[in-house]
């Protein structure tokens, strides 16, 4: 069996075609799934960034930061995290030392709070107030 001349060339172009229409159909649905499942991930994301049991577990991880560090043992009162402003409260941190028991902690800050700014990271400066 012989083929025609340019059969070839035909169902190349076909194959082109085809494959072009399969994208064409598929690539929108594809991406669309693709914005929403992102979209899902940073709802869940923020939802569980704002929870308490978050929260709990950022007081936990920055206590035992503040221990190594100081080589105390450091209390956190309370820890809240606002997340659409970028803003952390820390109340109540005590920071133990070496002290004996009836003695002043070595630190002891009644209010903390931490504001980060996207336009910070450019110009970087720290307030310290009372």
């Amino acid at each position: 069996m012989s083929e025609r001349p340019g059969s070839f060339e035909r169902r190349g172009h076909r194959w082109r075609r085809r494959l072009r229409r399969f994208f064409f159909r598929h690539l929108p649905l594809s991406i669309a799934g693709l914005v929403v499942l992102s979209t899902m991930a940073a709802i869940g994301a923020y939802v569980y960034a704002s929870s308490g049991a978050f929260q709990n577990t950022v007081r936990k991880r920055l206590a035992a930061s503040l221990e190594r560090l100081t080589g105390g043992q450091v209390e956190i009162a309370s820890f809240r995290w606002r997340l659409p402003h970028l803003e952390a409260d820390m109340s109540g941190l005590v920071i133990h030392g070496r002290e004996a028991a009836g003695e002043a902690p070595y630190a002891r800050i009644g209010r903390l709070r931490v504001r980060l700014s996207i336009l910070g990271f450019l110009s970087p400066r720290i307030l310290l107030s009372d």
